[in-house]
């Protein structure tokens, strides 16, 4: 699982470094942001997977919702997103799924929980690169034009929006 690659974003530091700590030893790559701008370069130069986003980057504006900002720029670059947040309201929910975000977990939530989440995420993530290779043999052969949505990389939302919501009951 080395190969598969996280990026935290949050701006509270003692949250960052335990979410790293405990992806890490489930056996992922995990890099960490602290706010937008160290976000974007990441992302610029980073091979991230998944993005865990909080929405709320800075730790003195209550209303900084820089986070949203960010999902806007994963969302055009076609990179898996999962807020994690203590500040989420419906009308954030429903931004961020217009967006994209595979999910929308509030940071009351087990870090088993959690685990589980991004687990079931990137088994799908694998599974699609699956079918991705299935399909570019088929399309070599000559057989088909274009890949299924199952094994597009992205969005993953619509295959695990119901998964994800029974994980965190």
């Amino acid at each position: 699982m080395k190969d598969k690659k996280i990026l935290v974003v949050d701006d509270v530091k003692d949250w960052r470094d335990q979410l790293r700590s405990i992806l890490k030893r489930s056996g992922y790559t995990v890099d960490t942001a602290k706010n937008y701008s160290e976000a974007l370069e990441k992302i610029k130069y980073g091979q991230a997977e998944l993005v865990i986003v909080d929405l709320r980057l800075d730790p003195v504006d209550e209303n900084n919702r820089d986070g949203m900002k960010l999902l806007e720029i994963l969302e055009k670059k076609r990179i898996n997103a999962l807020v994690l947040s203590g500040y989420g309201t419906s009308s954030l929910m429903e931004q961020a799924k217009l967006m994209q975000a595979v999910g929308f977990l509030k940071k009351n939530i087990s870090l088993n929980k959690l685990k589980e989440v991004v687990k079931v995420i990137f088994a799908e993530i694998k599974k699609r690169d699956l079918n991705r290779a299935v399909e570019t043999r088929k399309f070599y052969r000559g057989e088909i034009v274009g890949y299924p949505p199952e094994a597009a990389g992205y969005p993953l939302q619509e295959s695990l929006t119901q998964k994800i919501e029974q994980l965190v009951k």
